[in-house]
């Protein structure tokens, strides 16, 4: 009989920490296939602190994952 009272605090706190999960990762997935911040072909400008005199390098998205997102640059080099 002792041993109830934290096993069921444990599966009560599991359940509690694993049910964010599921809603997490769909909703990282929804943002990414729905809502989609940029296309495919799309000219996107991103600030390069470490390069003067703009500080700005113009990319072309080529592909877009779940995880990442592949650009090309001005001279052709795909990142």
């Amino acid at each position: 009989q002792q041993w109830v009272m934290p096993f069921s605090s444990t599966v009560l706190s599991a359940a509690l920490v694993l049910g964010w999960l599921p809603y997490e990762t769909i909703s990282g997935i929804m943002y990414v296939l729905v809502v989609r911040p940029y296309d495919i072909g799309d000219r996107i400008v991103i600030a390069d602190i470490g390069r003067p005199p703009t500080g700005f390098e113009q990319l072309i998205v080529s592909e877009i994952g779940l995880t990442c997102t592949r650009v090309i640059c001005w001279n052709g080099e795909q990142h």
